[in-house]
């Protein structure tokens, strides 16, 4: 019968088209198991590094609480070694900022928090250290760097913080004029009742009075 194909000639189809696309087919199933054990490996691998990483910062908060300022370098060092790309890395090195500006080692701060500006994860993060970069410039005579650091944005939803750091480096260098623009946008940049509103009208209260117009 025209058209037919017989059980034999069907198996023959069968074994050339195994023999043309087979080896094919097998590669990508090698590959589809291959990576999805890998993904869930790597998921695995994730979270325990987490869980890691999370248990020595519990021990750098027991070692601020203590004031054990040793202590806390050494947990810093090993979250920036082995698990820098945790957000525990990050928020090790702002604590021990914190502490090293309390003590007035103010080069040390720098280093961490450059450490986080560099390093940090998420952005906000990277923000956050950049300011107080920014101010412990300042309170270290260095206010042209404290602007400069500020000229790069990690995360635009601190631009009041921003300004604000910017307007107090000018009011340092006497610059009044500056100052107040920066004070204003600021003002103007922040969320209505922000926690920021009182003492920017008040910086900007005492340079009105100050600059003669």
């Amino acid at each position: 019968m025209e058209g037919y194909v017989s059980d034999k000639e069907q198996i023959q189809l069968i074994k050339d088209w195994w023999k043309k696309h087979g080896t094919t087919i097998l590669i990508a199933i090698v590959l589809v198991v291959g990576l999805s054990s890998g993904w869930r490996f790597w998921q695995s691998y994730k979270a325990k590094h987490a869980a890691e990483a999370s248990v020595l910062y519990e021990q750098l908060l027991t070692a601020g609480i203590n004031n054990k300022s040793a202590d806390m370098k050494l947990y810093t060092d090993h979250l920036r070694k082995d698990y820098k790309h945790t957000p525990y890395a990050s928020l090790a090195s702002l604590m021990l900022a914190k502490a090293d500006v309390a003590t007035n080692n103010l080069g040390d701060a720098q280093k961490d928090l450059a450490w986080v500006v560099k390093h940090g994860k998420p952005d906000s993060i990277q923000q956050i250290a950049r300011l107080r970069e920014a101010r412990v410039l300042l309170a270290n005579n260095k206010a042209k760097q404290a602007l400069k650091l500020l000229d790069k944005v990690d995360d635009k939803a601190f631009m009041p913080a921003i300004s604000e750091a910017r307007g107090d480096i000018y009011a340092s260098q006497g610059n009044k004029a500056k100052a107040l623009q920066q004070y204003k946008i600021s003002l103007q940049e922040s969320p209505k009742n922000s926690v920021l509103t009182p003492a920017l009208q008040m910086k900007i209260n005492q340079l009105k009075g100050n600059i003669i117009h």
